[in-house]
């Protein structure tokens, strides 16, 4: 039986240039980047011109804005974490500061900064709004004269809703002249948003991006973190790698593949973003027509092309039940964001959004792979489900 995979937001297959890539790199450019000989200083050259390349992409100013690292998850906490213990090094004391973040962040920016609050740190989370986006009349009531930090996701990984960057970075520019506040930074867990949207940094006013290989058709284990170079942070892991903030051999080869990901991304965008809506718009028809009951958790209109977040009234089971029931008929879905897989309560995202009605929502990712005759195979699984909640 055929598998329909429609988790991609949970992870993707690597894509044939970048496994090409790093099959080259494992084979080709396996010293030591750090070594001081030849052969190492060869896989450094390699190094530091994918770190060139990346700075490009995102239109950096400096290749040492550019921080490797082994995913999101760690690029989201080497940002935030280390900039306050840097904040503590420099002899300054938490409680003297805020922070701000969404309720919804991915579970690395949350328990991050729950750690930084038992060390005194004042955190302010914004609300959504019912669509689940961010509630930009909270964020300016929710500024204070002693915030320093702030870190609001690009898209959101459950229900796919885009947070106005730009419009964040503005409000704060603002909020800076009101209280007088040197600087407020901004730090964003971009790992979603490649895809979707062309990234310049300066033009969005960020200060530190997070990113991810493995969420953009590249390897697994591989990530890095735009730091801009005004930003100060402790490098807490040990040894000098990455100018000192992330110690540890380079792994060149999944280095290479996850700039091989992030380009062909880039040159297939506007491809992608169309056939995705395409096949979104041919789903929400086919359940239509077969009356299969659901609603959209979020908004249309403020939502990537490839995610879509659904409840379903008629069907009386819990979401990891209808997980369950898919994936006897080989369509792997989920329900919540991986990282939280193993709790059993329903997605906090949908449930800040619905409440109790989050207990059985699915969320659809489709793909580069995904085809028409896949969502009809989806439709009528689901459809099947929700006439047997009648007996």
């Amino acid at each position: 039986m055929k598998k329909i995979y429609l988790d991609y937001a949970a992870s993707t297959p690597i894509n044939i240039l970048s496994f090409l890539g790093m099959l080259k790199n494992s084979f080709f450019f396996y010293a030591n980047p750090s070594a001081k000989n030849a052969f190492g200083k060869l896989s450094k050259k390699r190094l530091e011109e994918r770190r060139f390349w990346l700075k490009n992409l995102i239109k950096a100013s400096d290749p040492e804005e550019i921080i490797f690292t082994s995913g999101g998850t760690e690029s989201n906490s080497l940002a935030i974490y280390s900039f306050f213990k840097n904040l503590q090094k420099e002899g300054k004391s938490l409680k003297d500061f805020s922070a701000l973040t969404s309720t919804i962040e991915h579970s690395s920016v949350l328990d991050t900064f729950k750690s930084l609050e038992e060390d005194g740190l004042e955190v302010h989370y914004i609300k959504i709004k019912e669509n689940g986006v961010l509630d930009l009349k909270d964020l300016e009531e929710k500024i204070k004269n002693n915030t320093i930090f702030c870190s609001f996701m690009a898209v959101n990984n459950e229900t796919g809703a885009i947070f106005p960057l730009k419009k964040i970075s503005e409000i704060l520019k603002k909020a800076e002249e009101k209280f007088s506040i040197e600087k407020i930074f901004f730090h964003t867990d971009s790992c979603q948003m490649p895809l979707y949207f062309k990234i310049d940094v300066n033009s969005l006013g960020i200060d530190m991006m997070s990113f991810c290989a493995q969420k953009i058709y590249g390897p697994k284990g591989i990530g890095f973190l735009y730091k801009r170079k005004s930003v100060k942070l402790k490098g807490i892991f040990g040894g000098s790698q990455e100018f000192g903030l992330r110690g540890g051999t380079q792994p060149t080869f999944l280095i290479s593949a996850m700039v091989n990901a992030f380009r062909e991304g880039k040159e297939n965008m506007e491809n992608f973003n169309k056939k995705m809506l395409s096949l979104k718009e041919f789903f929400l028809e086919e359940l239509d027509k077969e009356n299969v009951f659901y609603k959209i958790n979020g908004d249309k209109n403020f939502c990537v092309s490839a995610i879509l977040n659904l409840t379903f009234p008629k069907i009386n089971l819990g979401s990891d039940e209808i997980v369950f029931l898919l994936s006897e008929e080989n369509i792997f879905v989920s329900s919540k964001s991986a990282c939280i897989a193993g709790d059993k309560k329903e997605s906090y995202v949908v449930a800040q959004m619905l409440g109790e009605e989050a207990k059985n929502s699915l969320r659809f990712s489709m793909g580069r792979k995904t085809k028409k005759s896949d969502l009809k195979k989806v439709v009528k699984v689901l459809k099947k489900i929700q006439e047997k909640q009648k007996i």
